[in-house]
């Protein structure tokens, strides 16, 4: 859904976010599902497999998110700079 609202200006933005994305969906999808899950009480209702797939996606949706906004920022202010 993120792609649908905030695309990549360039290739090298698209790769960056990608791997980005990924790298937090691995590391923090665990986690992530743990307390989606329990701040929505779902833990008895999900899977392991559901919940750590629920964190990944959203983890790497933060990720993809943050990283184009800030991506964004730089290139707006590192523009008046030069």
């Amino acid at each position: 859904m993120s792609l649908v609202y905030l695309f990549p200006k360039s290739r090298r933005e698209a790769a960056s976010r990608f791997f980005t994305g990924l790298a937090c969906g691995t590391i923090f999808g665990g986690p992530t599902g743990i307390w989606i899950a329990e701040r929505l009480e779902l833990v008895d209702r999900l899977s392991a497999s559901e919940v750590m797939l629920s964190g990944s996606a959203a983890s790497s949706l933060c990720a993809w998110w943050g990283l184009g906004i800030l991506s964004r920022i730089a290139g707006r202010y590192g523009a008046r700079n030069r």
